[in-house]
């Protein structure tokens, strides 16, 4: 079923290639892409968030958000789905970077993105989230720009990048909620 391919998803991106690329975004869009490489991108924010103790939280939550996504699209459901990349289901849509080797459903790079920027947008940075969410947008339509996923993979990469995100900021809220209280109990026991 996931498989199937809809004459939509192709005629969409066709669309894209003839009416959106031009020579002046093709290598803004190529860029996005890349970021999105292994999450790399996400990664290092997430690190790099950690790092900082007034991001710690939301770094631990993006990191969190990633780690749940990495186990769910390229082990569990990208093997599943078994779905080819546009550029070898038709000749019509055009490739303008280096091919896959991995299958098409999800988007991996748009699911990691909206799981990362989800994660840090629920763990009370909104202005840092929101500016995340942005860059996961265009991230998830860079892909379509270069022609490597069909629009349904990056729709499902977005709703699974949300739920993805939002585990993690659950997760991350609750670990923080329990050494707030081992700190509590620990502190209580040394005043007795």
């Amino acid at each position: 079923m996931i498989g199937q391919i809809s004459d939509w998803d192709v005629s969409v991106l066709v669309w894209i290639a003839e009416h959106l690329r031009t020579a002046f975004l093709t290598p803004i869009m190529k860029f996005i892409t890349y970021t999105g490489n292994a999450g790399i991108i996400w990664i290092i924010l997430s690190i790099v968030l950690i790092c900082i103790p007034k991001y710690r939280k939301a770094g631990l939550a993006s990191a969190i958000a990633l780690i749940i996504d990495l186990l769910c699209v390229n082990i569990c459901v990208k093997p599943l789905a078994h779905r080819i990349r546009p550029y070898v289901y038709s000749h019509e849509v055009s490739l303008i970077i280096k091919k896959a080797a991995d299958y098409s459903f999800p988007s991996g790079h748009t699911a990691a993105a909206f799981a990362s920027s989800m994660a840090i947008l629920r763990s009370e940075h909104k202005k840092l989230g929101a500016c995340a969410l942005i860059y996961a947008t265009l991230m998830g339509f860079s892909r379509l720009y270069v022609g490597i996923h069909y629009p349904t993979d990056v729709i499902a990469g977005i709703i699974l990048g949300d739920l993805f995100g939002l585990a993690g900021a659950a997760i991350a809220a609750l670990i923080y909620r329990k050494l707030k209280e081992k700190k509590k109990i620990s502190g209580t026991l040394k005043d007795q």
